[in-house]
């Protein structure tokens, strides 16, 4: 069907008034402060125009900075509202795409032009995984505009706007990896089909590529600059292109590449059907386009089949923070649309009210979105982000010259953004524990004898970093009167090197304030300590939260839950080793329903249940830290030697034997594998 350009105008007024409606909504629910995860690291970085973590994310590094110039609220609340508005935009160009899509398929009139719009902004804006990209900086909702504007383009009608692709491409190129991933096939396409196979639309086709390409020259160009943001200096040509392929990455998770483990298929899966109502639109959207446009429907399951092979094959242990998927989402989208205009017409052609039930769905459509977003709403969660990271920070409790050894992705970005990007304390340092290997973490600490003396060109070994983090961390250990050192966990220490630090400060930033046995020991039968002083410490970061003014239902946001979370798990890893297993239980179980994705919660739950001696209970939620995160061992060590009391040998050996499948390595491990061996059968019976 021929598209006029009435048709043409309205389908744009409708995309832009969806837009207009996703950026005020999104912009009202965004984060007031840092997020967690990676949000402080890349913003951050934007601050600083250092470079983040692989693969650099160029393009989202020069729009968050650009962001950061507008004069509205905090550093953190420009960049989460720049990524609302781009999740806002691909919105728009889906809404539109699916609106292009009815129209080829002869469903065009107004009423199923206005219910492929919102029932495709229904999908977007009710899907949790695309509002966790959406309302915090995170780098998927450009990817997901690059491919959204690049569906667009190649489905126009003149050759111009469809060779446009190629410099989106370049673009696309400082985008998250998927970006590029999906476009290139779209490109492809439209060489093949002839709009750029003469030489003169080739060659300009490949400027204008090479051009917009340009874009990842910021990443060696930020490298120079020496910031306290810089993964990997990729000022040489290798390390530039080792951070453009994400080698370190591939090298930190190998064993988690094109697993066979079917986990993270079934638990993407639940995420992209997690909305089941809205599955039956795109199902009969499927089945319509299908019938009158097969040539699109194969296209469209072609970048499906795509973004689904790159969620389970490469990225699997990005599924359970919801970080895969977007694009799929998206163009599950675009065929709900054209199932909700397919149903519009067949209702329109039998009852004279179709136009009035089209706008009672489209209402329907826009408040089911907004009770959704409510969920998300922060404005009960009062000052708990700026307890914190903000001007009340617990950073400003450390000691002049402080330097903060974090481990976890949230208090490593968080610190980082603190100290380097809003300056709340530029006289400490944050250094990634894991990451004490690196030439550019260890510059950065000033006035130890360990950073000057390190070679800048001297880069471990992927087998050797390990060992390389381990011996400068003790190192660093041995400075603490030159500067003082503060850790975020101490259960990975010998006593005495504890000891050498100043204990009162360890909880710096109202995380754990105590070790969690998860990660210290694989049973539970964990060392006692007087309760008062351990709880009294434990508690103050529960004291501290609630201060804030949360709403009735409690925090809401991701960062609020997890600082919750975390206070919680410390006071039930204090009532752990006091051997007070009720206790532990209450505050482990709060602990895991503020935060359901976190493995070391449900791993501590589970030895408190097994102290309390309920070992079935205990058997299930160690199972589950393991399906969360499958690389971790002390989930392994504590899981076979719960089967071996609960199920016997034979399950405890099969236990191993799927742990050296994930190749998770581990001394306990090993000790238990011996044990096995050498345990008598007669034991066992």
């Amino acid at each position: 069907m021929e598209t006029s350009r009435s048709d043409m105008q309205l389908c744009r007024r409708l995309a832009a008034v969806v837009g207009l409606a996703s950026a005020g909504l999104l912009s009202l629910l965004a984060n007031a402060d840092v997020s967690t995860l990676d949000a402080g690291e890349l913003g951050g970085a934007a601050v600083a125009l250092g470079v983040p973590h692989p693969t650099g994310f160029s393009l989202d590094m020069l729009l968050l900075r650009a962001a950061t110039l507008w004069p509205l609220g905090s550093l953190a609340f420009r960049q989460n509202v720049c990524v609302s508005l781009l999740t806002a935009a691909a919105v728009s160009c889906i809404a539109y795409a699916s609106m292009r899509l009815a129209r080829h398929c002869d469903w065009g009139s107004p009423p199923a032009a206005a219910a492929a719009a919102s029932v495709s902004a229904a999908v977007l804006l009710s899907s949790r995984t695309i509002l966790d990209a959406a309302l915090s900086v995170e780098v998927y909702a450009t990817s997901l505009l690059c491919v959204a504007i690049a569906g667009l383009l190649a489905d126009a009608a003149d050759k111009g706007p469809r060779r446009a692709v190629w410099p989106l491409y370049g673009l696309a190129l400082g985008a998250h990896i998927t970006a590029p991933l999906l476009i290139a096939p779209i490109a492809l396409d439209g060489w093949l089909r002839g709009t750029g196979r003469s030489r003169p639309a080739m060659f300009a086709m490949m400027i204008a590529f090479a051009c917009s390409g340009l874009v990842i020259c910021y990443l060696p160009l930020a490298s120079l600059r020496d910031t306290a943001f810089d993964w990997g200096d990729p000022e040489t040509l290798g390390r530039w292109l080792r951070h453009l392929s994400a080698a370190r990455i591939r090298e930190a998770y190998a064993g988690a590449l094109f697993t066979p483990d079917t986990l993270p298929r079934l638990r993407l899966l639940e995420q992209l059907s997690e909305r089941p109502l809205l599955l039956l639109p795109a199902a009969i959207g499927t089945f319509g386009v299908l019938r009158e446009q097969p040539h699109r429907l194969f296209a469209l399951g072609a970048l499906l089949t795509l973004d689904l092979a790159y969620a389970i094959w490469i990225n699997p242990m990005g599924v359970a923070q919801r970080q895969v998927g977007h694009a799929s989402i998206g163009l599950i989208a675009v065929l709900a649309g054209c199932g909700g205009a397919l149903l519009v017409e067949l209702v329109r052609g039998r009852s004279r009210y179709g136009a009035q039930l089209t706008a009672a769905v489209a209402a329907a459509a826009c408040a089911w979105i907004a009770s959704l977003a409510v969920s998300q709403s922060q404005a009960g969660d009062g000052y708990a982000v700026s307890e914190r990271y903000g001007a009340a920070s617990p950073l400003n409790e450390l000691p002049a010259r402080a330097v903060i050894v974090c481990e976890s992705d949230s208090a490593c970005a968080s610190g980082l953004f603190g100290v380097y990007a809003e300056g709340t304390r530029p006289d400490l340092d944050v250094v990634p524990a894991q990451h004490l290997w690196d030439p550019t973490v260890l510059r950065r600490l000033r006035g130890l004898p360990l950073a000057a003396a390190h070679d800048r060109e001297v880069w471990p070994e992927p087998e050797q970093r390990a060992a390389a983090a381990a011996h400068r961390q003790a190192a660093l250990f041995q400075q603490t009167l030159l500067r003082p050192v503060f850790l975020e966990r101490t259960d990975h220490l010998a006593e005495p090197a504890v000891q050498t630090l100043d204990s009162s400060h360890l909880p710096w930033v109202g995380l754990t304030a105590v070790a969690p046995v998860e990660d210290r020991e694989g049973s539970p039968s964990a060392r006692r300590e007087p309760l008062d002083a351990a709880a009294q410490a434990a508690s103050e970061p529960l004291t501290r939260l609630e201060r804030a003014r949360f709403g009735a239902a409690g925090p809401q946001t991701p960062l609020a839950r997890e600082l919750w979370a975390s206070a919680h798990e410390a006071l039930g890893t204090v009532y752990l080793r006091s051997a007070q297993g009720d206790r532990a239980v209450a505050e482990l179980a709060r602990a895991v329903a503020l935060t359901p994705l976190r493995a070391a919660a449900f791993s501590n739950l589970g030895v408190a249940l097994e102290q309390r001696g309920d070992l079935p209970a205990a058997l299930v939620q160690t199972a589950h830290a393991v399906e969360l995160d499958p690389l971790r061992p002390t989930p392994w060590v504590n899981l076979t030697r719960l089967l071996l009391r609960v199920q016997g040998r034979e399950a405890a050996r099969a236990a191993l034997l799927n742990a050296s499948r994930f190749a998770v390595q581990d001394p306990r491990l090993d000790e238990l594998e011996r044990e096995l061996d050498e345990q008598p059968k007669a034991a066992e019976e």
